[in-house]
């Protein structure tokens, strides 16, 4: 007698954000192997980085807020060999995962950053970190999908993400007047204020951020075709915004942050990066013409022999901090922009499915985006990629 599979009631498809979405507009294709399909990246460096940063970050936070339940806050600055102790821990856990960091000079660049990121901004920001790693779900109603490309039936699907730190901030409270990023978070909104673009700031509010194992995006691409990351973390930030406001127990959600922590330890392939950017005139902070932090940047990559090699990490605190921090107001009308820019592109991974389905080939069905040099370069699949450009040169490595 054989027996047969109960059929779901409904399909509800789960997509997160960050995996999903974000790894979609990033290179349709490469997700298609890596996220649909799960094959492992032979080179995850990019991968090790962020989820090393991310991974030291939260291991920090968790040891400073048992100090301060012990009786005894104990908050950064740390000693290096500390640091490097929480980050061997993380290590351990992502080889436990199999990723790994390509090479030597991959992985102590990434130590080097988790002791600027624990030193330079961890005590500023845990004193006031009122939840860490927070799951985000929300229901949402799928567009509608063309009728050709229809081979399942769904009416919505589920939309997932996981905010690294909810900051709550109380105005006036005398323990954060000399905090840095308190003072930064309430220029700024003071500043949407005398605009008139918010009416009147709540007592009690809330602050998400979201760390970026990167440097600051340009604030427009200048190119056609060219995957825009400015506009998109934007998009995100204003997503979880709008899921965290519909939680329990929540807050007003009145501004999102962007922490890029590679601006906290910036190599020479950054500063060429970013000099390139102030040229182009396509970033928002630079630094004073003539000051310091200038000159610095306008310097050529001295050879690694060099006496001032290691002038990069002069660059200053403060200048440091503005690269970093991306402050971004939530507003309704942008949040349901910010929506309905994830609910298409989720309808376009619908659709791709349903092509694959259809046609039986991958690469006919799936996006191609060659407009970031790094990701392809990264990528396992360029060799078969029919968009990838076989004169796409390799960047550099970021020496230290």
């Amino acid at each position: 007698m054989s027996l047969k599979v109960r059929t779901p009631a409904f399909y509800l498809p789960s997509y997160s954000l960050t995996s999903d979405v974000l790894s979609f507009i990033r290179c349709g294709l490469q997700y298609r192997y890596q996220g649909v399909g799960k094959i492992p990246s032979t080179r995850p460096f990019q991968l090790w980085f962020g989820e090393f940063i991310h991974g030291v970050m939260e291991a920090g936070y968790r040891e400073y807020r048992a100090s301060v339940i012990a009786g005894s806050p104990d908050p950064p600055p740390w000693g290096p060999l500390r640091i490097i102790r929480l980050g061997k821990q993380v290590e351990r856990a992502l080889s436990d995962r199999k990723i790994f960091p390509n090479n030597r000079t991959i992985r102590t660049l990434g130590f080097l950053r988790a002791v600027k990121g624990i030193n330079d901004l961890a005590p500023h920001l845990f004193p006031l970190i009122a939840q860490a790693e927070v799951p985000l779900s929300t229901t949402r109603i799928m567009l509608p999908i063309p009728h050709h490309y229809q081979t399942k039936r769904t009416t919505a699907y589920e939309l997932t993400g996981r905010i690294d730190v909810i900051t709550s901030v109380t105005l006036n409270d005398p323990a954060h007047t000399s905090n840095m990023l308190v003072q930064y978070i309430l220029g700024t909104l003071n500043q949407e204020v005398a605009q008139g673009r918010v009416r009147k700031l709540p007592q009690d509010f809330e602050v998400i951020i979201d760390y970026k194992g990167s440097r600051r995006p340009a604030i427009t691409t200048g190119r056609v075709g060219a995957t825009d990351y400015w506009k998109i973390y934007g998009w995100q930030l204003r997503t979880y915004a709008h899921i965290r406001d519909h939680q329990p127990g929540s807050l007003p959600v009145l501004l999102g942050v962007v922490i890029y922590l590679n601006e906290l330890f910036p190599t020479w392939g950054d500063l060429k990066q970013l000099r390139d950017d102030i040229r182009d005139r396509i970033t928002d902070v630079i630094p004073t013409p003539g000051s310091d932090d200038w000159r610095i940047i306008q310097m050529r990559e001295p050879s690694r022999k060099s006496p001032i090699r290691k002038k990069n990490r002069e660059i200053s605190w403060d200048f440091r901090m503005r690269r970093a921090l991306r402050l971004e107001p939530v507003y309704e009308t942008q949040v349901l922009e910010a929506m309905t820019r994830f609910d298409r592109y989720v309808r376009a991974i619908e659709v791709c499915r349903s092509k694959e389905t259809l046609w039986g080939s991958i690469l006919s069905a799936w996006p191609k985006n060659t407009s970031d040099r790094d990701t392809c370069t990264a990528c396992d699949y360029q060799t078969f990629c029919p968009r990838y450009r076989s004169g796409l040169t390799s960047p550099t490595l970021p020496f230290v």
